[in-house]
């Protein structure tokens, strides 16, 4: 329950902020969270999040979003 109250607070800010990607849908922001670096919509959410910081806080740092394997492991490096 508790989770759940999380999750629909982590989207209603997302699409406060403009987010209008796939995981908004029911459920798939679960999924790719649990999947992590694995999930290539939990990583262009992270991407698209760091852009978004990037414009506000004028960082010079940047993500991307990944597709294979190895990107993922570098990914996850970059991040941690």
């Amino acid at each position: 329950m508790e989770c759940d109250l999380m999750e629909t607070d982590i989207l209603e800010s997302l699409e406060d902020l403009g987010y209008k990607g796939p995981l908004l849908e029911d459920g798939a922001l679960s999924q790719a969270v649990s999947a992590g670096a694995s999930s290539p919509e939990f990583t262009k959410l992270c991407a698209w999040l760091v852009s978004e910081l990037r414009v506000l806080c004028k960082l010079e740092e940047n993500v991307q979003a990944t597709n294979k394997v190895i990107q993922k492991l570098k990914y996850q490096n970059k991040v941690m």
